[in-house]
């Protein structure tokens, strides 16, 4: 099955937003909140901006230490905070591993028919 990019985008910003929710990101202050929406916005900008795997690596590793920063700085505890970029860090980077293994079957087949 395969889901556009602007599906998967909005799949992964729910899936953030509840995580966040669920873990009271939005009883912890502004600041915590827009780290944590800022965090959640990073890789969903990234998979319908870019298609480059390697930077929606990036984006998610950027997201995390965000959301870590966000827990460190907190008033309140915020036990699965991390997880708001987690399901949606693995949507945004399997969804870009999963077109580069497109591309490379497509270019193959190609290659195959010119020969």
């Amino acid at each position: 099955m395969k889901l556009s990019r602007p599906i998967v985008a909005a799949l992964a910003a729910v899936l953030g937003l509840l995580q966040a929710w669920d873990s009271g990101a939005f009883s912890a202050g502004s600041t915590i909140l827009v780290l944590v929406l800022v965090a959640i916005a990073i890789p969903v900008a990234t998979l319908i901006l870019f298609r480059n795997g390697g930077l929606a690596l990036v984006a998610v590793l950027i997201a995390a230490v965000l959301t870590v920063v966000a827990r460190i700085l907190s008033p309140v505890p915020l036990p699965e905070l991390t997880l708001a970029v987690v399901f949606p860090g693995m949507l945004v980077v399997f969804t870009s591993m999963a077109e580069a293994k497109r591309e490379l079957s497509i270019e193959a087949s190609k290659t195959q028919e010119s020969r």
